[in-house]
C-alpha cells in the first residue's frame, strides 16, 4: 500500500498484511508504534470502561427477557467476562501493558463475541436474537 504525502514530499510504504513499515522507513516504526500508544492509552482505558459499562447493562435484557436463565448468563457476564475487563482495566495502569495492548484488544473482541455467542446458543430462539446485538456491539471494541 502507498500513500502519497505530496505535502511532505515522501511516500509511506506499508505492508499490506499487517500495515507495518517496509523498507527503508522500517526504523521509523518503533517510534510510531510508541507515539500511537502514548497518544492513545487514555482511549483505551475510556474503551475499557465503555466496554463493562455496555456489557454490563445487557444484564437488564436478561432479566426481562430470561428470568429464569438469568444466573447462567449473569455467571458469563459478571463471573467471566466482566472481570477480565476490569483486570484489564487495570492493568492499563501498568508498564507491562505497553508490550501486549494490541493483542489484549484482539482478545477482549473475541471474549466478548464468544460470550455473547454462547448465550445464543444457549438461549431458546427467537428471544436469543437479542443478543445478536451484543456482538456487534463486541466490534464497537
Amino acid at each position: 500500500m502507498i500513500f502519497n504525502k505530496k505535502k511532505l514530499g515522501y511516500q509511506l510504504i506499508l505492508n499490506p498484511l499487517n500495515l507495518s513499515f517496509t523498507k527503508e522507513q522500517k526504523n521509523l516504526e518503533k517510534d510510531f508504534l510508541e507515539d500511537y500508544y502514548q497518544n492513545n492509552l487514555y482511549l483505551f482505558r475510556i474503551c475499557h470502561l465503555f466496554a463493562i459499562l455496555f456489557y454490563s447493562l445487557f444484564a437488564i435484557i436478561d432479566l426481562l427477557v430470561f428470568p429464569e436463565q438469568k444466573y447462567f448468563l449473569w455467571f458469563i457476564r459478571f463471573g467471566i467476562v466482566a472481570p477480565v475487563f476490569i483486570v484489564s482495566f487495570i492493568f492499563t495502569f501498568s508498564e507491562n501493558y505497553k508490550k501486549s495492548w494490541s493483542f489484549l484488544n484482539n482478545f477482549y473482541v473475541v471474549m466478548t463475541g464468544t460470550g455473547f455467542t454462547v448465550m445464543v446458543i444457549y438461549l431458546p430462539p427467537p428471544m436469543s436474537y437479542f443478543y445478536t446485538a451484543g456482538i456487534t456491539i463486541c466490534l464497537l471494541f
